[in-house]
């Protein structure tokens, strides 16, 4: 199953982990959790990073219920075999 497949499919079963970082920045920008979960099956994917170090990443773009853009960053924990968001942000920024 490739990168965006198997994030997808965990954050559907609830199986993944929000970073301080993006706890911080989440309630720093006032988005809620479950808008970046949208957000991921509904947006489109920028960028993967399979080489990525510590963890395989993908970055998704999405639009908020405010019409506002949003990037989320995800990573792959192969270990546990769990999603992790690794931060989010606003376009402008």
């Amino acid at each position: 199953m490739d990168l965006v497949r198997r994030i997808v499919r965990a954050v559907e079963l609830g199986e993944y982990l929000v970073s301080v970082h993006a706890q911080e920045r989440i309630e720093e920008r006032q988005i809620e959790l479950w808008q970046i979960e949208v957000g991921l099956s509904d947006g489109t994917v920028v960028t993967q990073q399979l080489d990525a170090e510590p963890n395989p990443v993908i970055r998704i773009r999405f639009e908020l219920p405010d019409g506002s853009l949003a990037e989320a960053v995800w990573g792959w924990l192969e270990t546990s075999q769990e999603a992790l968001l690794v931060t989010t942000f606003f376009l402008e920024e």
